[in-house]
């Protein structure tokens, strides 16, 4: 029986809501049980739902063929591309120095995104594995945690939105009051805050448990929650569904559609202001380093707006399950609510892959550190290969 994402990424309590336990076991789920009765450390658990309850809107057919088509083709292909997509940012973006407080953020997004990407992946390769294959339940018991890291992603976006529209403002005072040794200090700090408040939540609160069904006299295992969710269940939900999956997001959210506005308008008014004056006075309009900026400036708006589109169905569903109680872990349209999870899974795969192709297609400067970066790894290899055996090839023919 399988677990959906609840509240923004942290895996499931889902069994926790369809189910009640009778006989409860903190060891571990023992042996196949005899017929009729339950093994050793199973949970006798009483549904309050029927799991194939025939009110859900998306047939348990339709849902397995759409989870199939996300889980373990779009999300694996979104998989290979990010990776590699991730680690080649942040190796340009280091050549290209984190003394600058702008590429330490864009670094510290690539190593994060390839995280957020990576666990995602393991997380739903597993459920995929559930749903088609049988009980697997290593990755959400003991990985889980490592989700938290996808508020750190969020909230270096806001960061990178918030000093791009800084320096466009106010270009003096950025240089001035924002340094990138205080830069790194602010991310570092908030980072640790935003992992461990996750950790403590979604860490400890998932379990396997053996079910044992007396209507059926089968056994079977399951995700549960754990005694330390169950005794904390008021603040930890609190925490998890109003702060991290509600307020968080959300906030982070409006400040990257106001900074990113402003940052347009204001880059647009100064880049139409030096045309003007340019064309007045008869000089160039920009130096290289103006025009660097007003790259990158526009580069960093693509991202955002790449953000914007992707974390928008996730807030949108947040809410509706707010409005419809039946979306909710035991209501009746558990399968439309996992389809809902499992497309919002997508686009965060797609935020967090996709970034590459955007420094890509928009950065000169970022082309041109690739392409070093690449002929030095080739240059590197062919002269690593041995000079010998290339006379000895030659010698052969």
């Amino acid at each position: 029986m399988d677990g959906s994402f609840s509240g923004l990424i942290t895996l499931p309590s889902e069994n926790a809501g369809i189910f009640n336990a009778t006989v409860a076991s903190s060891s571990l789920p023992g042996a196949s049980s005899r017929e009729g009765q339950p093994g050793q450390g199973c949970l006798v658990l009483e549904q309050k739902v029927n799991p194939e309850n025939n009110m859900d809107i998306v047939t348990k057919e339709t849902h397995l063929w759409i989870s199939a088509i996300i889980l373990a083709g779009v999300v694996p292909l979104l998989f290979l591309v990010g990776v590699p997509g991730n680690i080649l940012s942040a190796a340009v973006f280091y050549k290209q120095g984190l003394r600058e407080r702008i590429n330490l953020c864009i670094f510290c997004l690539a190593l994060v995104d390839l995280i957020v990407l990576s666990v995602t992946f393991f997380l739903l390769a597993e459920k995929v594995y559930r749903l088609f294959v049988g009980p697997s339940n290593f990755f959400i018991r003991y990985f889980v945690g490592l989700t938290s890291f996808t508020w750190v992603s969020m909230f270096l976006s806001a960061v990178i939105a918030a000093e791009r529209c800084f320096c466009v403002v106010s270009p003096l005072r950025a240089q001035r009051m924002l340094s990138t040794r205080t830069l790194a200090v602010i991310i570092t700090t908030i980072s640790l805050l935003l992992l461990a408040g996750m950790m403590a939540i979604a860490g400890p609160k998932h379990t396997e448990a053996c079910l044992f069904d007396p209507q059926t006299n089968r056994t079977s295992l399951i995700i549960y929650v754990t005694e330390y969710y169950l005794k904390n269940k008021k603040t930890l939900d609190i925490i998890d569904t109003f702060v991290y999956a509600t307020a968080l997001p959300a906030t982070i959210f409006l400040i990257i559609i106001v900074t990113t506005i402003v940052t347009a308008i204001k880059l647009q008014s100064a880049v139409n202001w030096r045309q003007q004056s340019s064309s007045a006075s008869g000089i160039q309009p920009t130096g290289s380093s103006d025009k660097h900026m007003v790259v990158l400036t526009r580069m960093l708006i693509a991202t955002s707006v790449l953000f914007i589109v992707c974390t928008f169905p996730t807030l949108v569903f947040q809410v509706t399950i707010f409005l419809v109680p039946e979306l909710m872990n035991a209501g009746r349209y558990r399968n439309l609510r996992d389809v809902f999870w499992n497309v919002i899974m997508m686009f965060r795969c797609v935020n967090s892959s996709l970034n590459f192709f955007v420094y890509y297609y928009m950065g000169s400067r970022f082309r041109q550190t690739l392409k070093q970066l690449l002929s030095c790894k080739i240059v590197n290899v062919a002269l690593s290969y041995p000079v010998d055996s290339i006379s000895k090839s030659g010698n052969s023919n």
